[in-house]
């Protein structure tokens, strides 16, 4: 894995210009130096620097460890770096060392090297909290929507109504904080085995191309694994899943638990390594970044024979429009771009563009680029901060008039859906996934 020594983080190549404050969530409510990448980088350097003293000055500094933990790794400081430094990197390798020196408890060890590695726990897991949920029914709080979204839904056939609008987005106040009501076993089993059964392919054939299912989607929207693969046949592509795939690691890069990230990669190189299709498809913009940049740090040139990643939005903005019913074209949407596509990937165009294309009616009010508030565990550590932020982009699409958010990372439309409900704001958010 990257450590400190693979980066500069000598402070002078910082030019001082703040650009990083401004924009950055974290600093701007805090403003405090050590939470803005500038500060962080300087923090780095120092430990860096002082080589043999580094172990104690991680294990007995809890503000470092604050400062740390309370930032969304949304990569605006990247973006907006004139000298190019790579702070969440540097920020990850930093967590790294300080896990290390610092352990992380006894719950969240167990989360990531057992739960989330075994696709059959987390979704024991979820189907549970999704039983419970159930019975709580009477606590629960739903989103609600717009006049024109539910006559919308209204005129669409039945068999085209996405699941989640369709059954109604609830969520629950627990831990301090709202959580979305995941999918039930059985709408999930449903969901896969579709999947697996024949496939009507379009002629001429593109040939296989595989899908990676992503932790958050299989729990809380697996009708959008359906939906993709739907669209997929229709252009001619044939689709291979590991219906128990483990989780990618992203979630082990921001707690900093090495090897349960280790753990992940070798899993997942294990399960394609003799894949017959040359590509693998990802819907979740942070796990495609996550095995294309971090995997080969653990696989070394075993990852060159593994299949390449491909992200949807590169795959769905060289296919043709789906054949969408017309009851769509009389809502306004708003794309909500993903902190890891956008600012980590540097596209923030493409999603709204396709939604063009297929004819939706897309907001040109611009939403502040800044993170939604999901951050990986952000969201959940934090929780009432990462409500304000979601908060604030759900209140200015209302104010414009949007009736539904569309976007492709199930973190954020998880937690935009959770705030969206506790504070009364008639706007769902829904995977496009759903649409097909």
């Amino acid at each position: 894995m990257r450590s400190l020594s693979d980066y500069s983080v000598n402070a002078e190549a910082c030019a001082y210009c703040a650009k990083c404050h401004f924009g950055c969530p974290t600093y701007e409510a805090t403003q405090d130096e050590g939470y803005s990448a500038r500060g962080k980088v300087q923090v780095a350097g120092a430990v860096a620097r002082y080589g043999p003293l580094q172990a104690a000055l991680l294990r007995d500094s809890p503000k470092l460890q604050e400062y740390l933990d309370f930032c969304l790794r949304c990569y605006h400081c990247m973006d907006v770096c004139p000298a190019h430094i790579a702070t969440v990197p540097i920020f990850e390798a930093l967590r790294f060392q300080s896990v290390t020196e610092c352990p992380p408890s006894a719950v969240l060890r167990f989360l990531m090297r057992k739960v989330l590695p075994n696709r059959r726990m987390t979704r024991f897991g979820s189907s549970a909290a999704a039983l419970v949920s159930m019975l709580l029914s009477f606590a629960s709080k739903r989103v609600r929507y717009s006049a024109p979204l539910k006559a919308a839904l209204a005129s669409l056939p039945r068999s085209q109504r996405p699941a989640s609008l369709a059954q109604r987005l609830t969520a629950h106040k627990a831990f301090k904080k709202c959580n979305l009501t995941p999918c039930n076993a059985h709408a999930r089993n449903v969901s896969i085995r579709a999947i697996l059964s024949s496939q009507s392919v379009a002629q001429p054939s593109m040939g296989t191309i595989g899908y990676f299912l992503d932790c958050l989607t299989d729990i809380y929207f697996p009708q959008a694994f359906t939906g993709v693969v739907r669209y997929l046949n229709q252009n001619g592509y044939r689709v291979a899943i590991n219906p128990d795939g483990g989780c990618c690691g992203a979630s082990a890069l921001n707690t900093g638990d090495e090897a349960a990230f280790m753990k992940m990669a070798l899993a997942y190189a294990k399960t394609f390594a003799d894949s017959p299709f040359q590509h693998i498809l990802f819907s979740n913009p942070t796990c495609y970044k996550t095995v294309k940049e971090r995997y080969p740090e653990i696989l070394g040139d075993a990852s060159n024979k593994l299949p390449e990643p491909v992200l949807d939005v590169e795959i769905f903005a060289k296919l043709p429009p789906p054949n969408l019913h017309p009851a769509w074209k009389n809502i306004t949407v708003a794309w909500h771009n993903p902190c890891a596509l956008g600012m980590a990937l540097g596209d923030k165009t493409t999603g709204a563009s396709i939604l063009r294309k297929w004819g939706f009616n897309v907001t040109h009010v611009v939403v502040p680029e800044e993170c939604c508030g999901y951050g990986g565990l952000f969201n959940l550590r934090y929780p009432q901060f990462a409500s304000s932020l979601s908060e604030k982009k759900l209140r200015i699409w209302h104010d414009a008039g949007v009736d539904l958010v569309l976007s492709c990372s199930s973190g954020c439309i998880t937690h935009l859906n959770e705030t969206a409900a506790c504070k009364g704001i008639p706007i769902p958010t829904l995977h496009w996934g759903e649409l097909f």
